[in-house]
């Protein structure tokens, strides 16, 4: 029986959908090197960097379907199917998926599934559904103890020796660095567990139409502590710059981090 338009909470294979029933919104326009979501939920990035191609990599030689987390309108979504893969997209916002649907080539919509709601709360998978997660610039959307949950849920999703790929804001981007330096350095002498969260008041007035109003920015060795608790085995962890990044941030606007579950 044909699904005729998304609901929340509940996977739908993409090509169940009767796409004459979406009521889709107009993408934004690009601005700088980035697209703005349609919920302040920032940007998505449609460029090639180290860590979306390694998730890209896992694709290819998964033997179950992956999942991104936040994929907005599926730029890296798109790049999964192109290579035969199957993927789950998971986003907070239905006029997201409806725009991902949509432009992805009709060929590729066996391969892909749809999933409406809020992670980590309003989402649920059995045990072992992945073998690799990419969550691109979500995280940092998330206070402590919803992030340590949300590491849980990723931990029991992912296969046995799963991989999880995430890229998140740290704190020396230069959206929230000059106003937050100070902050930063009293809470890290006090061994404040979030040090780097931040509010809309601490963002560059750039971003005002399209931030939500915290950020959770992280740290090396604040993720090189956290992650391990909750039963990830880190394979790589890097500060670094999207390749057409306005604002280089000295390689260390981003930081991204491969672990493997344990």
């Amino acid at each position: 029986m044909q699904n005729r338009r998304l609901v929340p909470r509940k996977l739908i294979k993409a090509s169940s959908l009767d796409l004459t029933k979406f009521l889709l919104k107009s993408k934004p326009k690009q601005i700088r090197d980035e697209i703005p979501t349609l919920n302040r939920f920032g940007y998505m990035k449609s460029e090639h960097e180290y860590f979306g191609n390694k998730f890209i990599e896992l694709a290819k030689i998964t033997k179950k379907q992956v999942l991104e987390i936040g994929p907005a309108y599926g730029w890296l979504t798109h790049k999964v199917l192109e290579i035969g893969a199957a993927i789950v997209a998971l986003d907070i916002s239905k006029e997201h998926l409806e725009i991902l649907v949509k432009e992805a080539p009709k060929k590729y919509l066996e391969n892909l599934y749809v999933y409406h709601g809020e992670f980590p709360d309003e989402v649920k998978f059995k045990d072992n559904s992945f073998d690799a997660i990419m969550a691109s610039r979500i995280l940092h959307f998330l206070d402590g103890v919803t992030l340590e949950r949300s590491l849980d849920k990723l931990h029991n999703w992912l296969s046995p020796s799963g991989k999880l790929v995430a890229t998140n804001c740290s704190i020396y981007h230069s959206s929230v660095k000059g106003k937050m330096s100070k902050t930063f350095q009293e809470r890290i002498a006090n061994n404040e567990r979030w040090a780097g969260m931040t509010t809309n008041n601490d963002f560059d007035r750039i971003h005002d139409d399209h931030s939500a109003y915290f950020l959770n920015c992280f740290y090396k060795e604040q993720l090189e502590e956290l992650l391990p608790r909750h039963r990830f085995k880190i394979e790589q962890i890097n500060y670094f710059d999207y390749p057409k990044d306005p604002w280089p941030d000295e390689g260390k606007g981003h930081i991204g981090f491969v672990a493997t579950k344990i």
